[in-house]
């Protein structure tokens, strides 16, 4: 008599059921890595606003301009020309949606003379930045949003 080599169905569907509980595992981490992934280039990128802000507020006789709330949605320098004087030097990361405004006559603690808002097209939170008339600094984390729409 001959021997019969092969799997049976059994041993086929355990496999197939391993590999779709394994996949299901990796789809999720992947969200989520993806997710903080995302607010890492938010975290980094807010850092980078508040040092190029304290360069252009270094110079207390040469303050910028006053900067109207300005949007940005595309990667690469900031193409509002008052926006750019007060981040000298910014860039901005792909899938990142960039608000900005500043006031110079703000002098007191009592207003906001920088403010930003950065979203991450691939996050569901975002960041805000506050710089305060008196010179204090206030970064607000995870703020529950909708990306970039």
């Amino acid at each position: 008599m001959r021997s019969q080599r092969g799997f049976t169905l059994i041993e086929l569907l355990t496999v197939v059921a391993i590999i779709g509980v394994l996949g299901a595992i990796a789809l999720t981490n992947f969200h989520i890595y993806r997710h903080k992934a995302a607010y890492s280039v938010l975290q980094s990128t807010v850092s980078n606003v508040q040092l190029a802000a304290e360069g252009a507020l270094s110079h207390p006789d040469h303050l910028p301009a006053a900067v109207p709330l300005t949007s940005q949605s595309t990667s690469g320098a900031i193409s509002n020309a008052l926006a750019a004087a007060f981040l000298p030097g910014m860039m901005l990361p792909k899938n990142v949606k960039f608000q900005v405004s500043y006031d110079p006559a703000c002098i007191t603690a009592a207003c906001v003379s920088g403010w930003a808002q950065l979203n991450h097209c691939a996050g569901k939170e975002y960041l805000q930045w506050l710089k305060y008339g008196d010179g204090t600094d206030l970064v607000l984390e995870n703020i529950p949003g909708a990306g970039c729409t």
